[in-house]
């Protein structure tokens, strides 16, 4: 499934309603910017950017209606809703104020708490894989300086992709739905330890192929078995339990600064 650019915006438009005619930009980045196949264990990576006088409580209400997010329904949706709002994931769009964007602060463009950003956020790999692969499908959004690429922002996305690795592998006991934080702990350990390696972001697909022909182990396993899940949910019980030791030794690897752990020659 692909939306392009004027779809996009229409959908924003029409969720905002009079809210509208704040929008200063609407930006595209992730998968879908550069050009990937939408996945049911994805959301739409969209950045809404609006004039600074704009009511943005409101603006987040409405915009919320847009996630394509996979959640159980009953009190394990509510769950799986919280864990998303307090991390970031799949919580899209992403509603934030001109000022916020062009300052680069992190909180108020994703609408983490203080707190959790501080403690856990990799804040350089993030931002600045955005400004990578962002793409203006409306407007003109202004563009903040890229962060550095730090081995702490390397040490955090450990963290919380190991959070997510296991966290996710024990709900998927109780609903399966959670299999979308293994594989998104997955694409986020190769996105992250790319960018922070090259300071370049490139598809999904290619990453992972590489990694399949010569990863550390076990990304020979993970990564076809990652790619498959994506695109349709099926048997997952090893990817359940060697995610969170993948996860480990990618990010590992990329503290060692293995100069040819993406290079596909």
């Amino acid at each position: 499934m692909r939306f392009g650019g004027d779809e996009l915006s229409h959908f924003v438009f029409e969720r905002l309603g009079p809210l509208k005619k704040a929008v200063k930009a609407i930006v595209l980045f992730g998968g879908l910017a550069m050009g990937q196949e939408m996945s049911w264990a994805s959301d739409i990576d969209l950045l809404v950017v609006l004039d600074d006088a704009c009511d943005m409580a409101e603006a987040r209400l409405r915009a919320s209606w847009l996630s394509f997010s996979v959640r159980p329904r009953g009190p394990l949706g509510h769950l799986f809703s919280s864990l998303e709002r307090a991390t970031g994931m799949f919580s899209g769009p992403f509603i934030c104020r001109e000022s916020d964007l062009r300052a680069g602060r992190f909180e108020r463009i994703f609408g983490t708490s203080r707190l959790m950003t501080k403690l856990l956020a990799p804040r350089g790999l993030v931002l600045g894989s955005v400004l990578t692969t962002s793409k203006v499908i409306y407007g003109k959004a202004p563009r903040p300086s890229a962060p550095q690429r730090t081995s702490l922002d390397v040490l955090k996305s450990l963290i919380m992709c190991l959070f997510l690795s296991v966290g996710g592998a024990v709900l998927c006991s109780i609903a399966g739905e959670a299999l979308k934080y293994v594989l998104e702990a997955l694409k986020w350990a190769i996105y992250a330890t790319h960018y922070y390696l090259t300071g370049k972001m490139r598809p999904l697909k290619e990453l992972a192929s590489i990694l399949a022909s010569r990863g550390p182990f076990p990304w020979r396993t993970l990564a076809k078995e990652l790619l498959r899940l994506r695109k349709k949910p099926g048997s997952h019980g090893l990817i359940l339990l060697i995610a969170p030791l993948g996860v480990l030794t990618l990010h590992i690897k990329a503290l060692g600064r293995p100069e040819s752990l993406y290079k596909s020659e």
